[in-house]
């Protein structure tokens, strides 16, 4: 189904928390054609027709907790990783979804958590489709919804790196794509390949702070470059410290 059959078909059901109290699902109204000419103006990229189909039904919906806007939100800033995603909700601490845009096609790809504590990004929902249901199903008893297991691979990613990988073994792949995005970095930086979608792959991009490197593929490839974690420097003893040696 398109988002907008999702929704559609969402408007004859009942939601409930997770005591059984209900819950009430309201689609917000969509876009007139002045406001979508202007979102596509800033967005920057072409709408695809299926989206220009969304948000004329609608620009967003409210499923508590969940506030969903398909139109984004002034607090996205994140241009480096993702120059053309709309920021579809946050989680009220800091952290979205957001869905990648191809800043040439303007086709919407899949749907990616960023979290900044830990600083970890991932693959969430194929397809904007897919997230719509995700939310949905937060509400619906007997269902489990993937926004469940967002949890999950956080702190696993943050310690292992998720899906990093040195620049001599991206630049040594024999993927062509990959092997361009590799030479472009600066020496030592290292590649995420997220090309292929599978829930829960990501990488870790903020070993070296907030002010850590992160690039991505101008071509709008889902690769990104991540700068390598800095060695950290030895600690000194408690007599180095008082006598400087």
């Amino acid at each position: 189904m398109t988002p907008r059959e999702v929704l559609e078909h969402a408007r004859g059901e009942r939601f409930a928390d997770g005591r059984g109290r209900p819950l009430a699902l309201e689609i917000l109204p969509g876009l007139s054609d002045d406001e979508a000419h202007a979102f596509e103006q800033e967005l920057g990229a072409p709408l695809p027709a299926e989206v220009a189909d969304l948000l004329r039904f609608s620009r967003g919906f409210s499923l508590p907790p969940y506030e969903v806007s398909f139109v984004g939100s002034d607090a996205w800033g994140w241009d480096d990783a993702f120059p053309r995603a709309v920021p579809l909700a946050g989680n009220g601490s800091g952290d979205f979804w957001v869905v990648d845009v191809h800043p040439v096609s303007g086709a919407w790809g899949p749907v990616f958590f960023a979290s900044h504590d830990p600083p970890v990004v991932f693959l969430q929902s194929p397809d904007l489709a897919a997230f719509v249901e995700a939310v949905l199903d937060t509400a619906r008893p007997d269902k489990e919804s993937a926004l469940d297991r967002a949890s999950g691979p956080l702190w696993e990613i943050w310690g292992s790196g998720g899906a990093l990988i040195s620049p001599d073994e991206a630049a040594s792949s024999g993927d062509d794509s990959l092997t361009r995005f590799a030479h472009s970095l600066p020496a030592g930086w290292q590649v995420a390949d997220l090309r292929d979608f599978r829930e829960g792959a990501g990488f870790s991009w903020g070993h070296n702070g907030p002010d850590t490197g992160v690039r991505r593929d101008p071509a709008g490839e889902r690769l990104f470059g991540v700068e390598a974690p800095r060695p950290c420097p030895p600690r000194r003893g408690l007599w180095q410290r008082l006598f400087g040696r």
